[in-house]
Order: structure tokens, then sequence, then C-alpha cells
């Protein structure tokens, strides 16, 4: 598994992204209505026996919703309302719950002082085992109890990370593309879980692991330009929704805008970062013509269009 940071030159950048071994471009958390229910069994006697739902059932992650069938209530395709309890019926249902999820670390020049976190959250009913690795190597264990949610905290991906801003906030350029082996977590649960990225968790030099100090962070000291500290503030912290694997599709839309000039260092261009979920898999960009690749991991410079 790779991950990929790509770096553009130019001011707006479209293009459909195509990952092999991702399976059909089903809609990612659509609710489309399912044909109508069967014919309910004759209300005699007090009794009502239900009709069977034939046409709308759950399948490509669509839910299906059957109409109720005379005399009897309605069959519904897949689990009525709420989450999923389960991670086949996550699967089936293709939304952002799910079992299986890779955060992945995108660029950003805040201070390595500040933390990159992952958030998970759990509304179901039963505590949610939750396992992070990064390649073979476990790097993290929590439980999520019911209607709840928990913080875990993972190191930093210096590479695809990129530089850090100097004491007075101004960050280095991103020159390059870059791909890292093992790039990206993988955090798997034993239940549906919600599942955010904080990329950098805080803003003020405050919180943290248990023990944290902030002492050491460049804000505190003194930035030539303003004559003064800045103070400790990451002055940029991203925060991403997660989809599981399980709603992934093969087809995307990138959009973006035309990054962050500098004069004294070249600016950052606008860039998008590809997580392969498994070995093997083959993207192609089409590249819009307001754009262009800034050469690197293998990948060469390419011209806008």
């Amino acid at each position: 598994m790779i991950c990929c940071r790509v770096v553009f030159v130019g001011a707006v950048v479209l293009g459909a992204v195509a990952c092999g071994g991702a399976g059909s471009a089903e809609p990612v958390g659509s609710l489309f209505e399912g044909g109508s229910g069967g014919n309910g069994g004759s209300g005699t006697a007090g009794s009502n026996t239900a009709g069977s739902n034939t046409a709308g059932s759950n399948t490509a992650g669509s839910v299906g919703l059957g109409g109720g069938g005379a005399g009897g209530g309605g069959g519904v395709g897949g689990q009525q309302g709420g989450d999923p309890n389960t991670c086949e019926g996550a699967a089936a249902l293709k939304s952002y719950v799910g079992c299986d999820y890779w955060p992945t670390v995108v660029a950003n020049a805040a201070w390595d002082i500040f933390d990159y976190a992952v958030i998970v959250a759990n509304a179901g009913d039963a505590s949610a085992e939750i396992k992070v690795t990064r390649g073979n190597q476990l790097v993290a264990t929590a439980t999520v109890a019911p209607n709840s949610l928990e913080k875990i905290y993972l190191p930093w991906v210096n590479e695809l990370k990129g530089g850090q801003a100097d004491n007075c906030g101004s960050p280095p350029a991103l020159t390059k593309t870059v791909g890292v082996v093992s790039g990206a977590y993988h955090l798997v649960s034993s239940r549906p879980v919600t599942v955010y990225q904080f990329n950098a968790l805080q803003y003020k030099g405050a919180g943290g692991p248990p023990g944290k100090s902030w002492a050491s962070c460049p804000g505190n000291t003194t930035c030539p330009s303003a004559l003064q500290p800045l103070g400790c503030f990451s002055f940029s912290n991203d925060a991403s929704l997660l989809l599981p694997s399980t709603a992934l599709t093969g087809n995307y839309r990138v959009t973006m805008p035309a990054g962050q000039p500098n004069p004294f260092t070249g600016g950052n261009g606008a860039y998008f970062t590809v997580t392969g979920t498994q070995n093997g898999t083959v993207v192609k960009v089409q590249l819009s013509p307001a754009g262009a690749i800034r050469a690197g991991a293998g990948i060469p410079a390419t011209s806008a269009g």
C-alpha cells in the first residue's frame, strides 16, 4: 500500500481519478426508494400478516424502502432507522459509518508539536474495539463505549506532512510530489463507528496526551519581523470526516484553489493525497487546462491538460 501526495502548479485543477481494484462506482451514502412491498395478508380475526419485500432489497449502497402491503405491514429493505449495528450491514449501506478506515496525514505547515489525531464515535448499543496499525506495526488500541467517542493520538508521518513553518509562521514550499510505502494508518473496528481525523487537532498550545509539555513550541520564541513571539497557535488545523473502505469508489473529481503564493519560498501549490487501500492499485489522473504536476516519487512532471 502506497500513500502519495501529488503537488500541482497552477490555479485550479479538476481531475477524474480512477483507482484499480475498487469495484463499481456506486453512490456513497445515498438513499433510494425501493420497490413496493409485497401484498400483506388479510387482517382477519385480528391477525396481521406482514408483506414481504422483494423489490426493495438493500444492494450496492442503496436502502430500499418497500411500501405497505394491503392488510399487513410493508417490507423494509435493509435496517430500519439509525446506524447499522454490524460491520456487514455497514458495508452494504456504503455510508460514512463503517469498520475499516485509512487515516492519512496530509500536508500542513503547522508546528509538529501540535498533534495529529483521530476521533472515533460509537453510536451503537455495544462497545467497539479499535485497532490502529501502520504497515505491520500495531500503533494504538482503544475501546469506545456505546454512545461515546474516543480520541486517539497518532504520530505524524513527516514525509506526508511536509516541513513546518518558521517561528514567524511562514511555511516552506511543497516542492515535489512524494510517495510513502505504508504511509497511511489502518483503523479497524469490531463494530460500525464514525471516524474523524484532525491534521492538527489543536489550534492553541494546550491539551494533548497526558504529560504533554508545550514549552518548546516555536511560537513562544521571538519572531524577528514582529519583534515578539506570535504565541503558540497552529494557525491551521484541518478536520475531515473519513469514509470507510467499503464506501470508496473508483472515480473521483478533485477541485482545489490556487494554493498559497510566497515571493520568498515560491509558495505552496495545491495538492491532493491518494491512499491505496489494496496492493497493486493503479491511479490515473486527467488534468484540467489550469494545472500541472510537480515531479517526484517516480511521477514525472506533467503539463496542464
